[in-house]
């Protein structure tokens, strides 16, 4: 069967918009990041994922009791490392509902593979001013590597913190004793101040956190170069079926 040039062109033409939709979905197509999530842990932190989040959930508990309604959230985003540091943005949002209000007033974690120097070992600003090492949260949580707070240990951050329903932001940098390729955090922590509502007045508590896993990955992404090649199959084929039925009217 002799396909005409006019029906080539029109071929061209739709596999030219096909390849540029596939482009386009290429890039809109979310990237795959280097942090491996399992459970209260994230490992494999390099310098490939500066610009890249992670989200960790808390809840909370008084008197080593679950208190429903007493939850908190992190989002933590890497703005550099140069493996002898790392800066982090964290957003944190205390969203405690269901009559329950509090203030979550410290955040801490461990570090796995690498430690801290004895002094200088990081800053803190915005939201929490003071970075406290080797502390530890009450209500039998355990030992933290370091955390962030307004006061002077882990224990209670003053008046500092976010209430719940509301966030706030702070810029964290941590300063390694000997330079590293790659390291993990884990052993997410928070602590509860000022727990009112539900039987609850001017109360303490704590929050262990859990990372949370986005929801679209590698996966559940279509190949892009198989979704432009069956469109490019599906246009060449309505193009020469239109161009049977022209032959036959022709006929």
């Amino acid at each position: 069967m002799k396909v005409s040039t006019s029906a080539f062109s029109k071929v061209a033409l739709g596999l030219s918009a096909v390849s540029t939709l596939g482009l386009a979905f290429l890039a809109g197509a979310p990237s795959a990041s280097a942090f491996t999530l399992n459970g209260g842990s994230v490992t494999g932190i390099t310098s490939d994922d500066v610009g890249k989040s992670f989200e960790i959930e808390f809840d909370g508990n008084v008197a080593t009791q679950n208190v429903d309604g007493l939850k908190s959230k992190a989002i933590f985003k890497l703005l550099s490392f140069d493996g002898d540091s790392a800066e982090w943005d964290i957003m944190l949002s205390n969203l405690s509902d269901g009559g329950i209000n509090s203030r979550t007033s410290v955040l801490g974690f461990n570090l796995d593979g690498v430690d801290l120097p004895r002094r200088n070992f990081g800053t803190s600003t915005g939201l929490f001013s003071n970075v406290v090492k080797d502390g530890s949260l009450p209500n039998q949580f355990g030992a933290l590597d370091v955390c962030f707070t307004n006061g002077n240990n882990c224990q209670g951050g003053r008046n500092g913190g976010v209430f719940a329903g509301s966030s706030g932001n702070f810029t964290a940098t941590l300063n390694f004793a000997s330079a590293v390729s790659s390291f993990g955090l884990s052993n997410f922590g928070v602590r509860y101040q000022s727990i009112d509502g539900n039987g609850f007045n001017g109360d303490s508590g704590t929050g262990r956190g859990m990372t949370v896993t986005p929801p679209t990955s590698d996966k559940d992404v279509p190949e892009p170069m198989t979704i432009v090649g069956s469109a490019m199959a599906l246009g060449f084929g309505s193009a020469l079926k239109r161009r049977g039925k022209k032959q036959q009217k022709a006929a």
